[in-house]
């Protein structure tokens, strides 16, 4: 016996308008649109790291987050490929000095900071009339060893962080050289030890490719903090008193910002 009156919606017959495209993969709907016991077309893409300048596909994401950081080292050496299409910050730090011997009076003095190199690499055919940057490699600066109490003996100095690339087909070389913290004076008999010094970096560019824009000490005393880097990078050793040191100096580093 059929119903004397249209039946409520959703009772005894499909409605609504979602398609195939609308649910999530691996689930079945049924709609006035696209029939009953459809599959789900939409991709689920998880939750992914999505960079600047990246596309974004069609679909679900559950998450994922934005990002800019592509490439970080605070030790040793290797080779870089940037992603196509991309233009790049990059920060280069050199290893800071270690302080000087302290003495039962008196502290030895604080390691000079390593030079901080701020700088853009393109690796985009609109920003250059050239090829993509190729053959990038980089080795990061170690920190100098803090002299032992008593010792006499001055800071170990850091060593320098370097970077290098050909862009121009690959008949060019540019290298980045930061400067490097130098080690802290020995306390005397009646002072503390002279603080260390920094070392000049070099850098050579071209107007288009790479430039760089920014040179700087990441800190002069050894108490300082170069930011956005989450730890002390390049920093100098110091002591806090004559029998308690920060151990060496801080460790150079290599951070890359994808820009786009």
């Amino acid at each position: 016996m059929g119903f004397p009156f249209a039946p409520p919606q959703g009772l005894g017959q499909v409605v609504g308008t979602a398609t195939a495209a609308d649910v999530l993969t691996g689930y079945t709907f049924s709609s006035e649109a696209a029939g009953i016991g459809v599959a789900g077309t939409m991709p689920n893409n998880g939750a992914p790291t999505l960079y600047p300048g990246e596309g974004i596909s069609q679909g679900y994401y559950s998450g994922g987050q934005i990002a800019s950081l592509i490439f970080s080292a605070t030790s040793g050496s290797g080779s870089i490929n940037l992603p196509p299409n991309s233009l790049c910050l990059v920060i280069l730090i050199g290893g800071g000095g270690g302080a000087g011997a302290s003495n039962s009076s008196y502290v030895g003095g604080a390691g000079g900071s390593g030079q901080a190199i701020v700088g853009f690499i393109s690796n985009y055919s609109a920003y250059t009339s050239s090829s993509n940057v190729t053959n990038l490699t980089y080795s990061v600066g170690t920190g100098g060893a803090t002299a032992a109490a008593n010792s006499g003996a001055a800071g170990g100095d850091g060593t320098a962080t370097t970077l290098s690339f050909t862009i121009n087909n690959g008949t060019t070389t540019y290298s980045w050289t930061t400067g490097y913290g130098q080690g802290g004076g020995a306390a005397t008999a009646s002072g503390p030890g002279s603080g260390g010094g920094q070392t000049a970096g070099s850098q050579n560019y071209n107007s288009e490719g790479a430039y760089v824009f920014w040179t700087d000490t990441v800190n002069s005393d050894g108490n300082g903090r170069f930011y956005p880097m989450p730890f002390d990078a390049g920093v100098g050793a110091y002591w806090y008193n004559t029998t308690q040191n920060t151990g060496n100096g801080g460790t150079g580093g290599v951070f890359i910002y994808r820009l786009y």
